[in-house]
């Protein structure tokens, strides 16, 4: 799948969640958001936000998806081992927020945790060694073959931010945080590539600075 039609697809996410959202016949407030520096990272994230009982309570639920049929070879440099020819990939991150100010809400600070669950198939061109044999002599040799990697990364994430109204009902959330990942991996190679070069790798181990910047509409 090209990037064009990566793009139109996350367009299309959107339009059917805002449609879902809009016949919603629960009255309470709630809001629908796009986090777009996903798409730096080949992925998007929707963030659905309801308001608990508690007035300045709220549950966040993110789904993401993440597509790169095209790999990330461009950017090779021989000094990272974090390189694919595709991937594809699924996650949900779940948060608790609790508003911190007496502005009209869902405006204003907040403090939040939660949890993050994600699910990554990669592959890629490795090498293996394997034995052959000539004149009934046993030899080896390397060769090349396409390696099946999954990842399943979870962790705890806690933070803070600023959900500012920008215009009518769109608003605009600022929030910086940390937290931290473990990651699980599978794979039909004896030693595969570990995708931990840097924190926002596919496979990271360890902690993070989470952060960014969410656009949304609140319904009401």
């Amino acid at each position: 799948m090209k990037k064009g039609s990566f793009y139109f697809l996350s367009f299309l996410l959107i339009c059917f969640s805002l449609n879902v959202f809009a016949q919603d016949d629960d009255k309470d407030v709630k809001t629908i958001a796009l986090v777009p520096q996903y798409m730096l990272n080949n992925g998007i994230k929707v963030d659905f936000e309801f308001k608990l009982a508690s007035e300045k309570q709220w549950i966040n639920i993110a789904p993401q998806f993440y597509i790169d049929a095209e790999g990330n070879k461009e950017f090779d440099s021989g000094a990272r081992d974090d390189f694919y020819d595709e991937m594809v990939g699924i996650g949900i991150d779940v948060s608790h927020k609790i508003f911190l100010t007496e502005k009209e809400l869902p405006f204003g600070s907040y403090f939040g945790y939660g949890l993050t669950n994600q699910f990554f198939s990669l592959k890629y061109e490795g090498s293996v060694t394997e034995p052959y044999y000539e004149n009934g002599l046993q030899y080896w040799r390397t060769v090349s073959k396409v390696a099946n990697s999954s990842i399943l990364k979870i962790g705890p994430n806690i933070f803070i931010g600023y959900q500012a109204e920008f215009k009518d009902l769109i608003f605009i959330d600022a929030y910086l945080g940390y937290g931290g990942r473990y990651s699980f991996h599978f794979s039909d190679f004896e030693s595969p590539k570990e995708f931990n070069s840097v924190v926002w790798d596919y496979g990271h181990i360890g902690t993070l600075f989470i952060g960014g910047v969410r656009v949304g509409i609140v319904l009401k």
